[in-house]
């Protein structure tokens, strides 16, 4: 086009070429800068040759100015973007937009590239405070992450028997951890060292803890087999009719488990339960016995347990059609205590258990019974209770604990008193506590019932 005479598809084949230039990708860089400056020149001469199209290269030159200003106006907002290695990349791409655009006129050729320089400047000055800063902070990172390998190394050595004692410095170890990967990067000339040091102490302190372990889960082995050994002998002594050899080879086998050592958990607790199992059946063996013999005297008198059945039968035979009443409430009474009477002293033919059924019994009655207030139930059979004592043999060591108990009772509620009487008195004195203070007086109110109750049996008692 520079050589040839102008034509009216000249200006349309330089449209092309440049849109063709601009969608062109990079040339090496050794040659980018003679290209640039031929490609250019040509444009320069082609413009220079063309005086009819002034007017044209001057639209194009201004059309130039203003995307090299939209270029500018890009690079200066890149110092308010986040990142900035995403800012040097996006300058990089508007140098090599800058490339393939045109020239721009005369006078603006100059400043505008002045004006994109500095806003390129100021990028990598931006990246250089960036760098300084990393720079600053690996070095102190570095003196962080020293303290800490100082503190990891001794772990390389660590040995000891005790399992508490591996778990308390595997737990230490742990938290160093923590504190090193939270450390940050340290200068690239020290990192691999330092991260081999602190790992190779790391790995090496693992590896002295499983070898440590696999030798404590063989022993952990020997350790089970003998203790099964023990619980043979424990559950053979179980099953030995005679209680003082059954009693000392159970002693024995206590010491001796004792002596061994630790055995695998998932079997620890099973054989222990199974070991204490037998234990305790040799040990409980005589409280069991004696257990029995009260029970078998306690059912001693076919007589009892036969009238115990007819009051039972008769107290579940009570409906709300058929209730019961006070005059059947005195001849089941009357029924039993014609028990005391077979027998030279009162109260012989009834056993402790005997009593105790029948109180329970005559309470369930009563509960079938109309026309009575629980009050009055509760006087009826605490009435009664006192009435079999007195029938009963060694009357008077009964009545003494009873008496006991009641004044035990009555003492500890005194107490309950005095100590909501104190919290009530506060929260008399407190604002916004009603709902506290009615539930206080309440608790007192029933308390100071329920004293009340007992002081009228202890002194029904020694009536």
């Amino acid at each position: 086009l520079v050589e040839s005479a102008e034509t009216k598809d000249s200006s349309q084949k330089l449209k092309q070429l440049q849109a063709d230039w601009k969608a062109t990708g990079p040339v090496p860089q050794t040659d980018s800068q003679e290209t640039w400056n031929t490609y250019h020149g040509l444009l320069d001469r082609y413009y220079a040759n063309q005086g009819r199209f002034y007017e044209l290269k001057e639209l194009d030159r201004r059309r130039n100015q203003e995307a090299k200003e939209a270029l500018i106006t890009r690079a200066e907002a890149l110092m308010a973007l986040p990142g900035i290695n995403k800012a040097l990349d996006e300058l990089k791409k508007l140098h090599d937009e800058w490339k393939h655009i045109g020239p721009v006129p005369g006078e603006q050729r100059e400043p505008l590239w002045q004006r994109f320089l500095a806003a390129s400047e100021a990028v990598h000055l931006r990246r250089k405070e960036f760098v300084d800063v990393r720079s600053a902070q690996e070095t102190e990172n570095l003196q962080v992450k020293q303290a800490l390998l100082a503190r990891v190394l001794p772990f390389a050595d660590f040995a000891t028997e005790r399992v508490n004692e591996w778990r308390s410095r595997t737990d230490e170890l742990q938290e160093i951890k923590k504190e090193w990967e939270a450390a940050g990067p340290v200068p690239r000339a020290q990192a691999d060292q330092l991260n081999k040091q602190y790992w190779n102490a790391y790995k090496t302190f693992f590896n002295h803890k499983n070898e440590f372990f696999k030798s404590l889960d063989s022993e952990k082995n020997t350790n089970l087999q003998a203790k099964y050994a023990l619980i043979e002998q424990a559950e053979a002594a179980q099953q030995n009719p005679n209680f003082d050899e059954a009693r000392t080879v159970i002693i024995r086998v206590q010491k001796e488990w004792k002596d061994v050592g630790r055995v695998p958990e998932k079997q620890a607790d099973k054989i222990w339960k199974r070991f204490r199992a037998a234990c305790d059946a040799v040990f409980e063996r005589p409280k069991q016995e004696t257990r029995h013999r009260e029970e078998r005297q306690s059912v001693a008198s076919a007589e009892q347990v036969t009238r115990l059945d007819k009051v039972a039968q008769q107290v579940a035979a009570l409906s709300a059609a058929e209730p019961g009443t006070l005059e059947g409430f005195r001849a089941l009474i009357a029924d039993w205590q014609a028990l005391d009477a077979t027998e030279t002293q009162p109260g012989a033919g009834t056993s402790d258990r005997g009593e105790e059924q029948f109180l329970t019994l005559m309470g369930k009655y009563l509960d079938q019974t109309g026309g009575i207030t629980p009050a009055e139930k509760e006087d009826l059979v605490f009435q009664l209770e006192v009435a079999r004592l007195k029938a009963r043999p060694q009357a008077q060591q009964a009545f003494t604990r009873k008496e006991t108990g009641l004044r035990r009772e009555i003492q500890e509620l005194e107490n309950d008193v005095a100590t909501l009487q104190t919290n009530l008195d506060f929260f008399g004195r407190s604002k916004n506590a009603d709902q506290l203070r009615q539930e206080y007086q309440g608790r007192l109110s029933e308390t100071n019932t329920r004293i009340a109750k007992l002081k009228k049996q202890l002194k029904q008692l020694r009536s």
